[in-house]
Parts: structure tokens; C-alpha cells; sequence
């Protein structure tokens, strides 16, 4: 499962409310603004909500462009005890200018990989789809015979070229060194649920050679078990073959690798023709008034005070009393995310507040008699996500208050996402206020834009941005507008999302999303920040038109003590309303 899937299944277990082609949608925009990619979703309570989820063996170590996560997740077993034997194969790896991978995977036909270890070059090749990155340069050029063009795009530092690439390397200097705990997260292997079973290391001598095999066996939900092998030639000792075997469906896949000295050094290497259209995807400089807003809404999101923020997630038809809390820590650039839940084992309140009582006094209250689970810390370098280990029954859409036994989520572990984001507002609610979507909207060339003054009652000087992208040889297209109001520093009042599919000229809705934010409030700095979100939505699902409506109430203090240890992926020792 891919970690947009992820996300997506994530937040529809905490009941709160996205759509699949909405998720597709944010996916093309990242890849078209990969410089200033995030990881967000369509609601404004987090980024993102991490509980272990059922996962397909093959699905996560064959990925379907490149194969060589799949290596890198057998070697980090190793890691803790490394060898004399494979540090050599480390340095043997790193010594020769090109890897080069090969094999078949499963309903996608033969794939080629390549990597220049020297040049900094990653380069994919499969049926009718090729793929080239210069990493020096920061350019990824893509073609498929489907649109017969070559997209190029200026992808910055953090492309998924990069970070591939950046795995493969990191991943084996470490190693080499010996280190227990790599700066690579390896998502696969931290999980909880996919628990270890056996690895070993033997030497061959047959009629195929001189060889020594590094073999995982590991066990997930069904009776056979899962195992991956390297093969390594003991007098190069270079990787042959890496070989998965997914014992629940009897599949199975090998990679086949070589070491030669050269490698491809455009796309055009990689069958495309020379006569392709090339089409520029790089993001738009900004400049005039488009530029004064980006800034002003970056301004905001970056200059914005610190604060604890208690969010009630709800339904727009429940009494205020009835929610789920969420706690949200912003310190610089610093974060924290945690969840309430009762404990069903925990006596229930007996007293029903009245429409006069103060909210969020009794709010507070409230949450010092129920348990957090921490979710996601970010200590202004690298993202961290909690793992628990749970009950199959808790995978399931989860109704206001959210009820989990306390003892059936303990913390396992915190997994080091390997996503990053450049942007400064990761927190709920700036984080949909001052949104990073529009200046990715302003800055792509594959939407056309509009700004239209719009004034409101209780925003004369509103504007609205429109964006539409209609995709060539796709049969839809998608329309975003963000009202904007310019007296609040273009702060988020209220934004529409929508998906249509398009047949012989006519438009169908497909799904459709409506955020509004209202009940504004100032920041000791004077930033406008919003204390009620409240969403529609509806999506296509087996046939059938899905609804979905929340409602978010937000109360931001900015006089609470935040010590370092929070901003640690830890559990928290303090109370949740200490003061």
C-alpha cells in the first residue's frame, strides 16, 4: 500500500472525511511540484494518523517503479550484527559506476533499473513507460506510449528519484559502517505486524558456482510464510540475484543485477524517440501580485506563534459534548499529534452539560479523564509515526467518541517517515489556512489559473482563486477554488474541490469536497486563525454515491510550557491540561 493509500485508509479510520480521487488528485500535484511536495490529505485535524494496517508482502517490497527497495528491506535485518563478509560486498557495490537491475514483475512484464553511482543518475525502462533523472541537476523526464510525450520536470532535492537513490547509497554506507539505527526509515521492517521468523547466512559450492545466500524468512497474516533471498558471488562478492517469494498467493519474483561501466545518460537512451514533444511540467516563477500572495500566505505560516491546540472532532449533528479530542503541539517548526479515546473499561461521565456551560473548560476537563495516543512528532528534522500493535477488530470506521482499550494500543516503536516537507505551518489549523496547495497551484504549469475578486459581507476584499486541470489523453478534469481574504493575510475562508469524468464532451461529477472556516480569532501576533471547520463531501464507491460531513472545533492557547522531550518520539509523561 502506497503511503497516499495509507494516509487515505488512516484518516477513515479516525472518522474523518477524504476521498480517493481527491487523494489521486493531491498525488499528480505533488509529482508535478515535487520540490515542494507534503504529505496532506483533505482534512484539517493532521497530516497523518499511522495504525498498523494489513499489507500485501509483494505490494511492499516490489514497488512498481523500482525494485530496489525490496533489497534494501532484506539487508536492514542485518544491520544489527553486520558482518566482515557483507561489509566487503558494501564497498564492492560502491566501487562500480552502475548498478543495473533486472526482472518481471508480476502482470507489469520485464522492468529494467538502472544507477549511476558516480554520475548520479536513476533510470527506469518497462513496458510502453520510461524514466530518467539527472540528480545533479534536480530534472526527471517521463515518457509513455500512451501520450506519446516526454514530461519534464525541475523535481528539486526531495524528488522520489532522490530519495531512491539516496536509500540505495545511505543505506550501504551505513551498513558499511556498522550502524544500528539507520537515518533511512525502513518502514517495511519496523512494522509490528510483519514479525521476523528467521535469517541466516550459508555458503554454496554446486555446479552454478561459489556463492553466499542471505535468507529472511518472515511470517504475516497467512499460513506460509514469506521469504526473501540475496545471492552474492563469493569471489566479486557482488549481489547476483535477489529472490521474493510471497508464500500466501504461491508468487514469486527474482531480480537480477550486473555492474556495468556504463549506463544510460539521457531517455533518449532508453528507446524513446528523438523526435518526441518534450513538455515542461516545472514549476512557474512567480512574480507580481500572484507573488505578493504566496509570500504573505508563506509569511503567515512561517511567522505564526506557538501554541497547544485542542481540536473536537465530531459530527455537524452531534451535541458539542460528544467528540473526539486531538492535541496538537506547534513549537517553531517543531510538532506533536496525539488522539483521545475512552477506555471502555473506564467509568463514563454522569453529568450532561447544558448549551451554557463553558465548552471548553469542560473539554479540558474531560480529556484528563481519558488516554492519548500519540501519533506523529516532527523535531523539526525528521517525521516520526507511533506503532501500535492492535486488534484486527479496530480496523474499522471508528463512530464519535472513539472507544479503545488502553492495553490493546501500547506503543511498539516510532518509524522515521521517509517523507519530508519544507513547509512551516504542519499543524492543525494553520496548516489549512495558510496552505501550501495554493502556492503549488500558482507555481504549476499544469493548471489554468484565475484570480476573481469576490467580495462577501464579512470579506469586501475577498478574492478567489480558480485552478482547472484537464489532463491531455485523461478523460477528466479537476477544479479547485480558494477564497481568500487579503484583510486576514489571504487566510483560507472557505475552499471547493471537484472531480469529473468526461464522455463524448459531457461532464459527470465524480466527487467533491467543500471546506469552511469560520469563527476567526488573532494570534498574540496578530495572525487570523479559524476556530470552527466544518466539510461536505461525497465520492463514487462500489457504484454508489458516498456522503461524509464533519465538524472540528478548535481552542488555541499560546501561554503553555513545551519542554524538548515533547518534540521526542516518546510517549508524553505529562498530564494532558497540567495547568
Amino acid at each position: 500500500m502506497s503511503h497516499e493509500q495509507d494516509l487515505e485508509q488512516q484518516l477513515r479510520e479516525i472518522s474523518l472525511t477524504t476521498d480517493r480521487s481527491l487523494d489521486e488528485r493531491i498525488v499528480d500535484d505533488a509529482i508535478a511540484c515535487m520540490s515542494r511536495k507534503q504529505a496532506s490529505s483533505q482534512s484539517p485535524s493532521l497530516q497523518a494518523i499511522d495504525t498498523p494496517l494489513d499489507r500485501r508482502l509483494l505490494g511492499r517490497v516490489i514497488p512498481s517503479v523500482t525494485i530496489l527497495g525490496g533489497l534494501l528491506l532484506v539487508l536492514v535485518w542485518w544491520v544489527p550484527r553486520p558482518t566482515d563478509t557483507w561489509a566487503q560486498v558494501v564497498e564492492a557495490v560502491q566501487q562500480r559506476p552502475w548498478v543495473h537491475l533486472t526482472g518481471e514483475q508480476p502482470g507489469d512484464g520485464v522492468f529494467d533499473q538502472w544507477y549511476g553511482m558516480h554520475d548520479q543518475i536513476s533510470a527506469y525502462q518497462s513496458s510502453g513507460y520510461s524514466r530518467f533523472s539527472n540528480l545533479k541537476q534536480c530534472v526527471t523526464e517521463s515518457y509513455s506510449v500512451d501520450n506519446q510525450k516526454i514530461i519534464r520536470n525541475e523535481q528539486g532535492e526531495r524528488s522520489s528519484d532522490q530519495v531512491s537513490y539516496d536509500s540505495f547509497t545511505l543505506f550501504f554506507e551505513e551498513l558499511f559502517q556498522g550502524k544500528k539505527d539507520l537515518s533511512i526509515a525502513m518502514a517495511f521492517t519496523s512494522d509490528p505486524d510483519v514479525p521476523k521468523v528467521d535469517q541466516s547466512r550459508r555458503e554454496i559450492n554446486d555446479a552454478t558456482g561459489h556463492w553466499y545466500e542471505y535468507s529472511l524468512v518472515i511470517r504475516q497474516q497467512g499460513p506460509k510464510p514469506h521469504t526473501m533471498k540475496v545471492r552474492v558471488d563469493a569471489d566479486t562478492l557482488l549481489p547476483q540475484t535477489m529472490t521474493v517469494v510471497d508464500g500466501d498467493h504461491d508468487a514469486s519474483m527474482t531480480v537480477r543485477f550486473d555492474f556495468p561501466e556504463t549506463g544510460p545518460q539521457d531517455i533518449y537512451a532508453l528507446g524513446v524517440p528523438r523526435d518526441t514533444e518534450i513538455v515542461d511540467h516545472s514549476p512557474h516563477e512567480l512574480a507580481g501580485d500572484r507573488k505578493q500572495l504566496a509570500d504573505a500566505i508563506r509569511q503567515a505560516a512561517e511567522g505564526f506563534d506557538d501554541y497547544r491546540a485542542l481540536a473536537i472532532l465530531s459530527d455537524p449533528d452531534l451535541p458539542w459534548h460528544v467528540g473526539t479530542p486531538m492535541l496538537v503541539w506547534r513549537r517553531g517548526n517543531q510538532s506533536r499529534t496525539e488522539i483521545g479515546s475512552i477506555d471502555p473499561d473506564a467509568p463514563l461521565p454522569t453529568d450532561i452539560p447544558g448549551d451554557d456551560a463553558d465548552q471548553v473548560g469542560w473539554w479540558k476537563e474531560r480529556c484528563n479523564s481519558l488516554w492519548f495516543m500519540p501519533v506523529q512528532v516532527f523535531d523539526g528534522d525528521k517525521t516520526f509515526s507511533a506503532q501500535f500493535v492492535s486488534p484486527e477488530s479496530e480496523h474499522r470506521h471508528l463512530e464519535h467518541p472513539h472507544v479503545r482499550r488502553r492495553q490493546d494500543w501500547a506503543v511498539t516503536g516510532w518509524r522515521e517517515e521517509s517523507f519530508r516537507s519544507e513547509w512551516p505551518a504542519r499543524t492543525a489549523p494553520i496548516v489549512w489556512t495558510y496552505s501550501q496547495n495554493i502556492e503549488g497551484r500558482l507555481e504549476s504549469p499544469l493548471y489554468k489559473i484565475e484570480v476573481i475578486d469576490e467580495p462577501t459581507d464579512s470579506a469586501p476584499q475577498a478574492i478567489r482563486i480558480k485552478a482547472v486541470s484537464a489532463p491531455d489523453g485523461l478523460n477528466r478534469a479537476d477544479e479547485w477554488n480558494y477564497l481568500l481574504d487579503p484583510d486576514k493575510g489571504y487566510a483560507l475562508l472557505h475552499s471547493t474541490t471537484a472531480s469529473y469524468t468526461i464522455e463524448a464532451g459531457e461532464k459527470t461529477l465524480n466527487s467533491s469536497d467543500e471546506q469552511t472556516f469560520d469563527d476567526w480569532k488573532q494570534s498574540p501576533r496578530g495572525y487570523w486563525y479559524p476556530t470552527l471547520y466544518t466539510s461536505k463531501s461525497s465520492y463514487m464507491q462500489n457504484g454508489e454515491q458516498v456522503r461524509n460531513t464533519a465538524r472540528v472545533r478548535y481552542d488555541l492557547d499560546f501561554d503553555v510550557e513545551m519542554p524538548d522531550t515533547l518534540f521526542e518520539p516518546r510517549e508524553r509523561t505529562i498530564g494532558a491540561f497540567p495547568d
